[in-house]
């Protein structure tokens, strides 16, 4: 019997997209509920295991973290080679805690602006962290030299990053990949993957782009 899987978040990408885009790559059914920020506090605060989203309830009971959700998606459907050497998972890991990193930089920084009055945050990671970091980016794809950041087939890691980078071209335009050639190629072929496609096309709208 196959496990039930209900994955809660809001309606938005922020930190909560990458399990999503796991789940659209793999195939992986589950039932995709976003929560209206409304119905947060009366309806589902309390029943979260931190009091935080995301949540994924697996046969009736919630685990949290985005992270921990993710690889197990990730195990699940293929994307997180664990039959790879300790070295090789080493490499995955360091890359993806780094791509979550640079991403947890832009999502506090809206987060800053838009509920904590602290508007000045988000000029200085775009004016500051994104010129240092996106370029570590794209040194990652040249050294590992398949068009993928590890191995040569698609990751978790490229998930992270294609979600990473789709909210960096929505903050900063389509050219702003320009500079960046490896990653706007990476960016285009994981949008392309079919699962992906599908998801994009039928994504929910949203009022906020981040």
């Amino acid at each position: 019997m196959s496990e039930q899987l209900r994955y809660i978040y809001f309606n938005v990408k922020a930190r909560g997209e990458l399990p999503r885009l796991i789940c659209a790559a793999a195939g992986i059914d589950y039932i995709d509920e976003r929560v209206e920020d409304v119905d947060w506090l009366p309806k589902y605060k309390s029943k979260t295991p931190y009091g935080q989203i995301p949540v994924l309830e697996v046969d009736g009971t919630m685990y949290a973290q985005k992270l921990a959700i993710s690889l197990y998606f990730a195990r699940k459907g293929g994307l997180y080679p664990i039959s790879a050497s300790e070295l090789d998972l080493l490499k995955l890991d360091h890359t993806l805690l780094f791509v979550e990193e640079v991403l947890e930089d832009y999502v506090a920084a809206q987060v800053d602006k838009i509920y904590n009055n602290k508007p000045e945050t988000l000029p200085k990671v775009k004016a500051e962290i994104f010129p240092r970091k996106i370029p570590l980016l794209e040194n990652l794809l040249k050294v590992n030299g398949s068009g993928y950041f590890c191995g040569n087939k698609m990751t978790i890691v490229d998930l992270s990053a294609f979600d990473f980078i789709e909210q960096v071209v929505n903050e900063m335009g389509k050219n702003y990949l320009d500079a960046y050639p490896l990653l706007k190629a990476h960016f285009a072929k994981i949008g392309q993957v079919e699962g992906i496609k599908s998801y994009l096309a039928k994504r929910p709208p949203s009022t906020i782009t981040w």
